[in-house]
């Protein structure tokens, strides 16, 4: 996708540090949104069967540092499998002494620490002996097994057993592990879901951070109908891929939400459920930090 934003996009360059995705909305319920697919949700273990971690869009939400939520066992909403002791599901009984949760590496997608099962007690996500482990690739798909001293192994990709053959199972994430420069210089957030099939508006994006007074922060948002965008998808204030929606250029620090739903696009998405954003640092800036960007949405 060729760029032609004179002031602005001609310079880009992804020159962030950290990025850590999060959304906020106006009504409660979307806030439990998980960015496992909704079709490739599912692990795998030889007793207890298939483990569902999408759980109608309430389930695993995976984070740059850790996953939170739950995912459910042979979908029986009182088989809980906790990721986090922070978001348990309703009537766990873990009163989380000790503290655990499961632990990603931003930098390469590896699954560290514990989750926890009521009915079978801890599950390991890494070990040495034998050598084992659960991680997220560079397209957000998990391989490998998770280890429980009651039941076993955990399975997350089919391709563990050599093949897949007539169950092409696996669990995949709209995170991304090491965002990296790209030949259009951008940084790409996860699919959100809103869980709304009749629309939404995008009211502001807010981002925490910090630049050199002269240097501009700017964003472009898709939306879809599905989980797959293109790069024509990603507009700005003026439905254009020319435009960005982006800091006021003498604003010295972050803290301030850029107002989408004054702009003349992306008012109310109808039809729409899902959306992206991309997100542009000015080249002016040797050194900028994003270390937060929430999106304000409201049905």
């Amino acid at each position: 996708m060729m760029y032609r934003h004179t002031k602005f996009l001609k310079k880009l360059s992804i020159l962030i540090l950290v990025m850590v995705l999060s959304i906020f909305t106006l009504r409660s319920s979307p806030l439990l949104a998980s960015n496992i697919d909704s079709t490739h949700k599912w692990a795998w273990n030889d007793i207890v069967g298939w483990i569902d971690f999408y759980v109608s869009n309430t389930g695993v939400e995976v984070e740059s540092s850790e996953l939170i939520r739950w995912g459910i066992i042979n979908s029986s909403t009182n088989a809980y499998i906790a990721v986090n002791c922070d978001s348990l599901p309703p009537g766990a009984t873990n009163d989380c002494t000790p503290s655990f949760s499961v632990t990603n590496n931003i930098s390469n997608g590896d699954l560290g620490g514990y989750a926890w099962s009521d009915e079978f007690g801890w599950i390991k996500f890494s070990g040495t002996s034998p050598a084992y482990g659960v991680d997220i690739d560079a397209v957000g798909e998990f391989h490998g097994y998770a280890w429980n001293d009651i039941i076993g192994w955990i399975s997350f990709n089919c391709d563990n057993h050599s093949g897949c053959g007539t169950s092409n199972y696996y669990v995949t994430t709209g995170w991304r592990y090491n965002e990296t420069s790209t030949p259009d210089n951008y940084l790409e957030s996860a699919t959100f879901d809103t869980g709304s099939t009749d629309g939404f508006a995008i009211n502001s994006i807010y981002w925490e951070g910090s630049k050199s007074a002269n240097a501009q922060v700017g964003f472009q948002i898709a939306v879809s109908s599905s989980t797959t965008f293109v790069s024509d998808d990603f507009l700005g204030p003026n439905g254009s891929i020319s435009d960005i929606y982006e800091t006021v250029p003498g604003d010295t620090g972050a803290g301030k939400a850029i107002i989408v739903n004054g702009a003349s696009h992306h008012p109310f998405e109808s039809g729409y459920r899902y959306f992206r954003y991309r997100v542009y640092v000015d080249t002016s800036d040797t050194n900028p930090v994003i270390s937060e960007v929430n999106v304000n949405w409201a049905k």
